[in-house]
């Protein structure tokens, strides 16, 4: 077995309007009381960061580890000034989560915002029989757009597709989209936390208000030339396909499942779902790699992990010495 030196981190919990108690009940998670729709499992951004638990920089938020010891990211100089490039959580939407749109990097720069642009993708853990999301809309340009919300056509406008667990959707900036009641999913991003709200289904916070609506802000950022998808990637099925059958949960594994489905690679990150039962190595090129243990329990380099761990292989762990039975979502930033 190889050696390690995995940093183990603690998420950061989002208490929201349309969230649940899911990510206790499902990863074992000590979250906050009330209504918890998001942890933010790999996390450097200045509104949530997740905290060394184990491994280098252990009580560092992983932006002091950062910013500290930036060799463990392969990066160079002393100091890194941009920011750590990925963002992952997992999103418990009890309720529907509002309708809303991510601008694009040089949306973001021409407009000043101190975050960049939101490349997001969506891998679906569960969802409740008849469980839907959206993912795109129909109209052809803004002004349409803008007609068909004074006129409150939402039925018309989204794109609804029904969801279930091994599902996979990229949400590319400028695509209209919600998570939908009764889903919990792995979602990897760029590290930005800008959303433009759409609708909020006239929904009012604790002290009567309703939420703030952002439409002349995401009339400008929609890119209207994106084809809305009629279902998503179906990892589990592309699993199966490749090394034989496979249940979504719980566990019932089969012989000799173990490999590699490719889930996403774009300009700013790749994204891997990686089974196992028994042993297997996995190569690690990137300058440095989160895990996420998304189902089952084993050991990575040696350290036992089981479901709802998270890890990042910094930059001299060259290879993942997996042993168990688990699925675990690989996700790294590229240069």
């Amino acid at each position: 077995m190889g050696t390690s030196n995995l940093i183990h981190l603690e998420p950061f919990f989002k208490e929201t309007i349309w969230g649940g108690r899911l990510l206790a009940r499902e990863f074992g998670y000590d979250i906050p009381d009330g209504s918890v729709g998001e942890a933010w499992i790999v996390s450097a951004h200045p509104h949530g960061q997740s905290r060394v638990v184990r491994g280098p920089g252990a009580g560092m938020t992983l932006g002091e580890l950062w910013r500290a010891q930036p060799q463990l990211f392969g990066i160079a100089h002393e100091t890194p000034t941009e920011r750590f490039p990925l963002l992952v959580k997992i999103i418990d939407a009890a309720q529907d989560v509002s309708i809303q749109v991510h601008p694009d990097d040089a949306y973001a720069e021409a407009h000043g915002l101190e975050d960049g642009g939101k490349y997001e993708c969506w891998y679906i853990l569960e969802a409740k029989p008849g469980a839907t999301i959206i993912v795109g809309q129909t109209a052809k340009d803004a002004t349409e757009l803008k007609g068909r919300i004074e006129r409150n056509e939402w039925g018309e406008i989204l794109n609804e597709i029904p969801v279930a667990a091994g599902d996979f959707f990229a949400i590319a900036p400028g695509t209209v989209h919600a998570v939908k009641a009764g889903t919990m999913l792995l979602e990897i991003q760029q590290p930005s936390d800008i959303t433009y709200r759409l609708y909020d289904y006239d929904r009012t916070d604790a002290k009567g208000q309703a939420r703030e609506l952002h439409v002349e802000r995401a009339l400008e950022v929609v890119d209207f030339t994106l084809e809305a998808p009629t279902q998503g990637f179906k990892a589990h099925e592309a699993m199966a396909r490749e090394l034989g059958p496979i249940s979504k949960a719980p566990l019932l594994w089969g012989r000799h499942q173990t490999g590699v489905v490719p889930l996403e690679e774009n300009p700013r990150f790749s994204v891997d779902l990686v089974q196992v039962m028994g042993s297997f190595t996995q190569p690690l090129t990137a300058s440095f790699t989160c895990v996420s243990v998304v189902d089952g329990e084993g050991s990575a380099n040696g350290e036992t992990v089981r479901k709802g761990d998270n890890l990042i292989a910094p930059t001299d762990v060259r290879a993942l010495e997996l042993e168990g039975t688990m699925r675990l979502v690989l996700s790294a930033p590229r240069s």
